[in-house]
């Protein structure tokens, strides 16, 4: 699921929800939600995460656009 691959790349680099939050001038509580799978980033944010991060988009897995299209993980 997309909050587990998040929460690993994250961890993988040693930083907290608040350290991906000021690289990638996201908010952390959003960064929770989708760590949790309760929600999922917007393209922009989607976008903001990856570079932060220094990764790809398909370092995600496999999601489809679908997915983002509702804003939410159902």
């Amino acid at each position: 699921m997309f909050g587990l691959k998040l929460r690993d790349i994250r961890t993988s680099k040693g930083w907290t929800r608040q350290k991906l939050a000021a690289e990638s001038g996201l908010c952390p509580d959003h960064i929770a939600r989708w760590e949790d799978n309760t929600q999922v980033p917007s393209w922009d944010a989607m976008l903001n995460l990856c570079l932060a991060l220094d990764v790809e988009c398909a370092a995600f897995g496999g999601f489809d656009i679908v997915c983002w299209q509702g804003g939410s993980a159902a």
